[in-house]
């Protein structure tokens, strides 16, 4: 369930960076300055932009979305995740009625329907966070109605392929439980279709391109393992937006798993400004991601001991929200201590992996490296 996890991070954003409305919104010059100040995580002249946009006109339907997601990931830098969820939580009691109200007087206005139904995204992304799977069902399961609702207003609004493939994806590689109250609620999930929904929102959209592109960077890069296809994805968010904290680990990761390695060493000055940033637990995350990516590169390169150094690092110091790079971390280290022909560290290692919540190939990788290491004589 770990990827579901993740992949809701990206639902929290997922419909926050919409196609320009068609419907009876012509000028968007606020919206715009907002959602760059927002990717650059430049909080205060996000929230500065978006009072402008509401002084333009206060029924936009971006307005109150993203004055959520802002003040959630304002929170969760400078106050920690646990505050941030409390945070989003109350936001999104206080503009649910909002949409609600809007959708009664323009009900033929897609974008609302497809807002609101963020709205409840927002909502199970904390739910997983917490690891109430079945709250996070129930919320996802509004917001997908919602999200319905919309594309069938406008089919046009290419936005909608996003969530609509992100669930998608989501209910395609969850268990078979999930699968079940899916299956019977309604929610429609195929692996091919969610990618090809992901990928006509990345290509045809004209701002939702950033997370459906941020998305498809993660499950090519970590699921698919299509390091190419990976690195097309992120390689232009790293350009457009050079303050984004996390889009150049991507990048950088996709480059080591190519061979890049002297492509990676020119990127390390530009990771290593991110460890200086103000809030604390965006700069430790940073760490654990680059201090990872330095354990990664050593494995590559046949240093093995460099390599489980680095990866101890991430491990004993691990405070990220989520354990998908904890995961990681113990399977290389496995790796590498396979490498060292010390067995009993690796199966050590392996187990921890498959302790983990995690959904990574790497589990399975685990589960089979250990049997095998356990019919050594």
């Amino acid at each position: 369930m770990l990827i579901g996890r993740y992949l809701f991070f990206f639902f929290i954003l997922n419909i926050l960076l919409c196609e320009k409305s068609s419907q009876i919104f012509e000028n968007d010059n606020f919206i715009n300055l907002a959602i760059d100040k927002l990717y650059n995580y430049d909080f205060d002249s996000t929230s500065y932009y978006l009072d402008l946009a509401y002084i333009d006109n206060k029924n936009h339907p971006l307005i109150p979305f993203l004055n959520t997601t802002n003040s959630w990931l304002s929170a969760q830098s400078e106050l920690g995740f646990e505050s941030s969820y409390l945070n989003v939580k109350n936001s999104i009691k206080e503009n649910i009625p909002i949409y609600k109200k809007l959708i009664n007087e323009f009900p033929y206005n897609a974008e609302y329907f497809l807002y609101l139904g963020s709205l409840y995204g927002l909502e199970a992304r904390i739910e997983l966070a917490r690891s109430n799977w079945l709250k996070a069902f129930f919320s996802t399961r509004k917001g997908n109605n919602y999200i319905i609702k919309a594309h069938e207003l406008n089919p046009e609004l290419i936005d909608a392929y996003l969530p609509l493939g992100l669930i998608s994806y989501y209910a395609c590689i969850s268990n078979p439980f999930i699968q079940f109250l899916a299956k019977i609620s309604g929610i429609k999930f195929e692996c091919d279709k969610s990618i090809e929904y992901l990928e006509i929102a990345s290509q045809k959209s004209s701002f939702s391109y950033i997370e459906s592109s941020n998305l498809l960077s993660y499950i090519y890069l970590y699921m698919d393992k299509n390091y190419d296809k990976a690195l097309t994805k992120i390689s232009p968010l790293v350009d457009r937006f050079p303050n984004h904290p996390f889009f150049p680990f991507i990048e950088a990761e996709c480059l080591i798993k190519l061979g890049r390695h002297d492509d990676f060493n020119k990127k390390v000055e530009n990771l290593n400004r991110f460890l200086k940033v103000e809030s604390k637990i965006v700069a430790d995350e940073c760490q654990a991601k680059l201090n990872y990516l330095f354990g990664l590169k050593l494995y590559y390169d046949n240093k093995y001991d460099e390599s489980i150094r680095y990866f101890d690092k991430v491990i004993n110091n691990y405070n990220l929200e989520f354990n998908w790079l904890l995961g990681l971390s113990y399977y290389y280290k496995s790796l590498n201590n396979i490498k060292n022909n010390d067995l009993n560290n690796a199966k050590s290692d392996l187990k921890s992996v498959i302790a983990i919540d995690f959904k990574f190939p790497e589990k399975d990788l685990a589960y089979k490296l250990l049997e095998d290491l356990n019919d050594v004589k």
